[in-house]
């Protein structure tokens, strides 16, 4: 008698209050990862077959790498700033939906400059997914849960990794590499149309303050679309969508004009250095265009608010620590995902299916293992000590930085396919902390923008990564250009230790002090 009012207890309670569906959600959100992954990752297994029918250039096939960086870390504060102030289902679903559009979409060029756009405009829309994605899951994982949690989503970014470099592959090497981007965006498209009514929006520090009993019951306070109660920074107190269009485009015209001062002054000292048929004036003059930009953007877009999360994250450093090695080991992770199909195409022979399936197969199928593990080891040893994500990420990266450098001068494929498999195991345990660490010292509203930024500088420290490993390809060797970046691992893993010994402590305390303020 007690089990069947148990059961009807159980069966009156909607899905998304009940416990597991904070593991439910986790499993549905990691394939439209899978998807963000597998669409921008699919142009690499097809370099052969682009650099054969357009004839381009090792520095072009760079900047089609570069191209989806730039603009995805550019614009990724604006997608982190969205993420905060309106539903993040919503926000997940149109990045999506954007995405795979323009994936489809790629299949219509024919020359180089139409392929570089669509490159550019996909990073534009999968850079609205991670920061919404990742505040979302955060609301129903606490610290005790959270490493793991976003470990396991990030394991559909290796699994899409794979299968976006071999079917790519596979596809081109018999129908051409067009129907390969029309097959990835047609997917990701019906996905999104499957799961949007499944997705339920939580309450905004939900996890957080269940663990500070300010809310004993985190599942019950989640609100889907159609109850009322979202907690501070919901969709209903977003600015209006043109007031952050706006931000966007004086952002965009600052970085412009920067990077047209920049241009100028090179010229009038009588300089002319040139980066992947790039003046250096303009990269340089766009960085200042980037940091006013921004802080004018801001304040446009969200006002005091703006400048209350400005404050925070410059006067939290370390998460100026965690940006600045994302931005490293991001860096790394591209020339990776980039150019090791046409390493192996080139040095060892494989031909398109093999050479995309063998470049991310061992290493992602390690990550896959690594991720989890990373998440799992992180959560113990947080419980211990407020840097303990980040003593697992340094670790990590230290370990391996030999494997990155053996990737690029083993003239052996099997030695080859260990150390990948070796690289990916430890960048798993790097990836399944990246956001896990800052949310540690940031408070729950701030969270997508923080993302946001997060992404801005992974990936625009990452983005000349494809171009400059193909000028070194020209000079020396792909393979000494692989192998060089070794050492960006260990200066990466070494600042990582410096910020857990100087800042974590102090500025984890700090975040649960204002939270506790915020909850009373």
């Amino acid at each position: 008698m007690a089990s069947t009012n148990s059961s009807g207890i159980q069966a009156a309670v909607p899905f998304h209050r009940r416990p597991r569906y904070k593991w439910v959600i986790v499993a549905m959100l990691w394939w439209m990862c899978f998807f963000n992954y597998a669409d921008r990752q699919a142009i690499f297994s097809l370099f052969p077959l682009l650099e054969k029918e357009m004839h381009l250039t090792p520095v072009q096939l760079g900047w089609l790498g570069s191209s989806f960086a730039l603009v995805y870390g550019l614009l990724a504060p604006f997608a982190g700033n969205i993420g905060d102030r309106f539903r993040r289902k919503n926000v997940i679903l149109f990045g999506l939906y954007a995405w795979s559009i323009i994936c489809a979409l790629t299949a219509l060029s024919r020359r180089f400059w139409q392929l570089l756009c669509f490159r550019a405009a996909e990073g534009l829309g999968e850079t609205f997914y991670f920061p919404a994605t990742t505040s979302l899951l955060s609301d129903y994982h606490g610290k005790h849960t959270r490493s793991r949690a976003l470990g396991l989503h990030n394991t559909g970014v290796y699994m899409g990794t794979i299968a976006g470099g071999f079917f790519a592959g596979l596809i081109g090497q018999y129908y051409g590499w067009r129907l390969s981007f029309i097959v990835f965006g047609a997917l990701g498209a019906v996905l999104g149309l499957v799961l949007a009514r499944f997705i339920i929006e939580p309450r905004r520090g939900a996890a957080e303050l269940a663990e500070l009993g300010a809310d004993r019951q985190p599942q019950a306070a989640d609100a889907p679309e159609t109850e009322p109660g979202l907690t501070r920074a919901s969709a209903s107190s977003g600015p209006p969508p043109l007031t952050l269009i706006l931000a966007m485009v004086i952002y965009v015209g600052f970085v412009a004009a920067g990077g047209l001062i920049g241009w100028q002054v090179e010229r009038a000292l009588g300089l002319h250095y040139v980066v992947g048929g790039i003046p250096l004036g303009i990269v340089l003059g766009a960085l200042p265009g980037i940091a006013l930009g921004l802080v004018v953007a801001m304040y446009i877009g969200q006002g005091q608010r703006g400048m209350e999360f400005l404050r925070w994250i410059f006067g939290t450093p370390t998460v100026l620590v965690l940006m600045a090695v994302f931005m490293l080991a991001n860096f790394v992770a591209l020339i990776l995902l980039s150019w090791m199909p046409k390493f192996l195409f080139d040095k060892f022979g494989l031909n398109l299916a093999m050479a995309g399936l063998t470049a991310t197969l061992f290493v992602q199928t390690a990550t896959l293992v690594g991720a989890p593990l990373g998440g799992l080891f992180a959560d113990l040893l947080r419980r211990r000590t407020p840097g303990g994500r980040m003593i697992v990420q340094a670790l990590a990266l230290i370990g391996g930085a030999p494997f990155v450098f053996v990737t690029g001068m083993t003239q052996t494929i099997w030695v080859l396919i260990a150390v990948l498999m070796g690289w990916g195991l430890l960048k798993g345990m790097y990836d399944a902390n990246i956001f896990a660490s800052a949310f540690d010292v940031i408070p729950p509203h701030m969270r997508g923008t923080a993302a946001g930024f997060m992404n801005m500088a992974g990936w625009l420290g990452a983005f000349p990564a494809p171009v400059i490993i193909g000028i070194l390809a020209v000079r020396y060797s792909l393979s000494i250009a692989i192998a060089s970046a070794s050492g960006i691992y260990i200066a990466a893993g070494v600042l990582m230790l410096i910020g857990v010994a100087a800042f974590a402590k102090r500025d984890a305390a700090r975040m649960e002090q204002a939270l506790r303020t915020e909850a009373s």
